[in-house]
Order: structure tokens, then sequence, then C-alpha cells
């Protein structure tokens, strides 16, 4: 069976799948990439339906079973050098990184997963809209199920998704959040 898609999953939904006990699902059922800030700096614990447990992100990785991915610091700046820095301080660097991966367009047809609501703006900003995707849809997609009666957090729903590009849609158009913009209120 070939893999559904190639899916980038920030260091939050890797976190979420891990306690919602459908870790071994997604890797199974999608071409999984990370970033390497997630590998190597902030996926280094997770908690499951048993309790907390060290990460075995390299070993996947070292297995060929999820994929490394990595932008340099030059293809960040680059990427977000439009930003007003006042929005940029509230992504952290996995989310910068993997927005700027996606940016690249490689590789191409590559879907951005996280539940961080700026992360999603940033990607609607930049024109992404339709290169990310919810934990909802991957889950439903993938015929998942919850561990233990586990509800999915309403960050991580459809709704939340398309509510928050549609914020960064409409600052990309505004202008908002960019280099120079001043608020018409002022």
């Amino acid at each position: 069976m070939s893999k559904q898609k190639l899916l980038l999953l920030d260091a939050d939904i890797i976190f979420f799948a891990h306690e919602y006990g459908i870790w071994d699902v997604l890797v199974e059922r999608y071409e999984v990439y990370v970033v390497a800030t997630v590998l190597e700096q902030e996926a280094k614990y997770f908690k499951t339906p048993s309790g907390t447990r060290g990460s075995n992100l390299r070993e996947l990785e070292a297995a060929g079973k999820i994929h490394r991915l990595e932008a340099t610091a030059k293809q960040i700046q680059d990427c977000f050098a439009s930003f007003d820095p006042s929005f940029t301080k509230q992504l952290d660097a996995g989310e910068m990184e993997g927005i700027t991966v996606v940016a690249s367009g490689e590789p191409e047809h590559i879907y951005f997963c996280t539940g961080d609501t700026n992360g999603i703006q940033a990607l609607g900003m930049l024109g992404l809209s339709v290169s990310v995707v919810s934990m909802e849809s991957l889950i439903n997609e993938a015929s998942a199920k919850l561990a233990g009666g586990k509800v999915l957090a309403q960050h991580l729903k459809q709704r939340s998704v398309e509510h928050h590009l549609k914020i960064g849609q409409e600052r990309r158009i505004t202008g908002e959040y960019f280099k120079g913009w001043k608020s018409p209120l002022l």
C-alpha cells in the first residue's frame, strides 16, 4: 500500500499523536517528515496513554520510517523577512523551520500539520493555505481511533485550522503584522 500523502509534522502534533495513541498509525499511513529542530531539540519526551516516555524519533529516522528536512538560518530569515518581529516572536524555531520548508516547495505536495494558531496564520499570510492539514483530517483519513476515549482538542480540529488560515489570509491582504504596517486606528 502506498502512503497517502507527504506530511510534515510540527512538535505539538507529534506530542498529541503520542498522547492520543495514534502515532504509529500516522507513521504507517503517511510519509512522515520532521524538521531537524523538532528532531534534535523540541520533541524529546512524550505523554502517552501509559505515561511519559523518551522520544524514538531518531531511531525511526535511522530505520527510514520518518524523514528529516532542514532549512538553513538564512532560508528561515528570508522566509520571514517581510514579517514584523512582533509576530515572528510568537513562533517557535521548529514551526519557523517547518514553514520555511513548506514555502521552499521541496518536497512538492507536502502538507504541514501544526496545532499552533500563529503558525497556521503565518502559512495563510504567506499564501500557503493549501499546504496546511488539520490533525482532525489526518485522523479521519487514517481511520484512526483515539486511545482511551480521548477527545480531540478544539484547536486541532478542521474548523479551527480554517478559522486561523482565514485570519492569516486577511492579514496577507491588509498587511497586518508585516513590516511597515500601521494600524488605521492609530
